[in-house]
């Protein structure tokens, strides 16, 4: 099977493209910079440049986000992100390829009026910055096409990702400004291999168009999560199922639709005290909260 990877010389594009690619696939990447010979430069703004990208391929994995060279200007944050997700979803439309694959964001949740824990995918959105309403407009957009077509559009909204050298980052969430930033995001991440792992998954799930929760099975908090839900929502219902450091946000439907199975975090590379434990054959081992 043909893959295009949009964003495959980004966080997560890079571990996607290694396991396709592993897995038999013919993968073709493309970002908005040639920052290897094979991957194809493309405005993806641009329906023609999307259109020669995706040709004759089977499916498509978009995972690119917004180029360097973006302002960090809320008109423009908003503008860029929602004409490539646009023009994407055009021309795999008009070019009837069968399934297509692409990063949403937890952000589409927002923070502000959580109604109860675990989160899962029928909470009520209410995204706040350009970023995350221009996803949370783009799950919108895929409804409409879901029901216009044949084709499959599976959406996978990702946390914060970390690659296994940004563990070390950890710490600095649990005090001053960082910590505040981190709540409005429900202390939730992934490591980029548990989110590539979920790519691959629901490329492999014929007829899994929906969207998925995807994230570690814990917090990046040393706090307990009830605990830190008490403090930080206090009033907020919390349902069963949610044990010690586990991650308030669900991924229930993703794993029993997709079979996803997180099998990475920080606690197995960090303590509580936030210092690198010794170093074990593997730099990050596998965890079961379970």
């Amino acid at each position: 099977m043909k893959v295009v990877v949009t964003g495959a010389g980004e966080k997560l594009g890079k571990w996607v493209v290694k396991d396709l690619t592993r897995a038999g696939y013919d993968v073709r990447g493309t970002d908005f910079k040639s920052v290897r010979e094979k991957y194809t430069r493309a405005d993806l703004k641009d329906y023609g440049q999307v259109c020669k990208v995706i040709k004759g391929t089977d499916a498509i994995v978009h995972l690119s986000t917004l180029p360097d060279m973006v302002p960090a200007v809320p008109q423009v944050v908003f503008r860029e992100k929602l004409l490539v997700d646009f023009a994407v979803f055009e021309a795999f439309k008009d070019l009837n390829i069968s399934r297509l694959i692409w990063a949403s964001s937890m952000g589409v949740l927002g923070s502000k009026q959580i109604q109860y824990f675990p989160i899962d995918e029928t909470h009520p959105s209410l995204p706040v910055s350009a970023y995350a309403m221009a996803k949370y407009l783009a799950e919108k957009l895929v409804k409409l096409y879901q029901k216009n077509s044949r084709q499959t559009f599976t959406g996978l909204r990702f946390p914060r990702l970390f690659e296994p050298e940004d563990y070390w980052q950890v710490p600095t969430f649990w005090s001053g400004r960082e910590r505040e930033r981190i709540k409005e995001e429900m202390w939730a991440y992934c490591d980029v291999r548990d989110a590539s792992q979920a790519c691959l998954l629901a490329l492999e799930k014929v007829g899994s168009g929906e969207i998925y929760n995807i994230a570690a099975d814990d917090t990046l908090m040393p706090d307990k999560s009830q605990e830190l839900i008490r403090k930080h929502f206090p009033g907020v219902g919390i349902r069963r199922g949610l044990k010690d450091w586990g991650s308030v946000i669900s991924t229930e439907k993703a794993r029993s639709k997709l079979g996803y199975k997180p099998c990475y975090s920080w606690r197995n590379v960090l303590d509580e005290d936030g210092q690198q434990k010794d170093k074990t054959e593997e730099r990050v081992a596998r965890i079961n909260l379970e």
